[in-house]
């Protein structure tokens, strides 16, 4: 399974970006993306290793409330 990187927007509306086969290059990938984003932008990127895509997104989605997902960074 693969890990999906979103961006994520201060409307809380998730945007596909990639995917990585390998933690590492997922993990650099976000990183990344979170240091070139400009300052003051509420825009945060997020990777979550899931099936499929729509998955990722169904839980990135999930209530702050509820417990952190395994898989989630």
């Amino acid at each position: 399974m693969p890990f999906y990187i979103f961006k994520i927007s201060p409307s809380e509306e998730l945007e596909y970006i990639d995917s990585e086969e390998k933690y590492r290059s997922a993990r650099d990938k976000v990183r990344a993306l979170r240091s070139s984003a400009a300052t003051g932008d509420k825009t945060t990127y997020r990777m979550i290793f899931a099936s499929t895509v729509a998955e990722g997104e169904k839980l990135l989605s999930a209530s702050e409330k509820d417990d952190k997902i395994i898989g989630d960074d």
